[in-house]
């Protein structure tokens, strides 16, 4: 319950899905989105006591040699309008906040009947995606599973590291307008804006944002191995 926080359902997760880390509406609201640590993206819907896979996305960035953006780890829609125009961009951090009260979505309504439907075109938002093990977020179309902007979160947070108080947490606060971005054991709760990057030719995405799971139980490759589909930056 959003309201007492009260635990109200248990679903289970389709066992197609090696485990449940990140989870966000789907862009018409009638489904959930949810990641699995991969570079993987499920659209879930319900089936009795079980949300059930429908379809599926490789995450990919072929302008920047990442045919598999892997380790996805939480999860947000925010609109288009935020992310654009250009990539990549740098946060520009506001003072935290010690007190804020974070709306969150009712996936009730999510999980209940259709909406309209959407007109032909680009997606009005996108899925931001914090990258594990980095200070990453990935702007991801999710028609396409396309990385269209990388959000860069160094410097925002000192304190950070790659093995326990990484980023994640990312929330867009409709009622306002506004961004937040926070960490595991993190003290500090950002809002925060976004600026261009200066120089994006130097922005060493690939190396700056490909994640360092290998060096957990956790095998990168044993991900990728098992995709069904190629990645899109390897179809000819």
């Amino acid at each position: 319950d959003q309201h007492s926080l009260e635990e109200v359902e248990t679903l289970d997760l389709d066992p197609g899905m090696r485990e449940g880390w990140g989870l966000t509406p789907s862009l018409d609201h009638t489904a959930l989105v949810a990641g699995d640590g991969s570079s993987v993206l499920h659209t879930l819907r319900r089936s009795g006591s079980r949300l059930a896979i429908q379809d599926s996305i490789t995450v990919h960035d072929c302008a920047n040699d990442m045919p598999y953006v892997v380790g996805i780890n939480e999860l947000e829609l925010v609109p288009r309008v935020v992310t654009h125009p250009a990539m990549p961009h740098r946060i520009r951090g506001a003072p935290a906040a010690s007190e804020e009260l974070l709306r969150r979505r009712q996936f009730d309504e999510v999980l209940a009947g259709p909406s309209a439907n959407r007109t032909k075109g680009p997606p009005s938002d996108l899925i931001w995606g914090n990258i594990i093990t980095t200070m990453c977020v990935a702007a991801i179309n999710p028609d396409t599973g396309a990385v269209e902007a990388w959000i860069l979160l160094d410097g925002i947070y000192s304190n950070w590291d790659k093995f326990r108080r990484v980023a994640n947490g990312i929330a867009f606060r409709s009622v306002d307008q506004t961004l937040w971005v926070t960490g595991k054991e993190w003290s500090k709760l950002f809002r925060v804006e976004l600026e261009a990057h200066p120089s994006p030719a130097s922005a060493n995405i690939k190396e700056r944002c490909t994640t360092a799971w290998r060096s957990f139980s956790f095998n990168v490759d044993t991900v990728v191995g098992r995709q069904q589909d190629p990645s899109p930056c390897e179809v000819p």
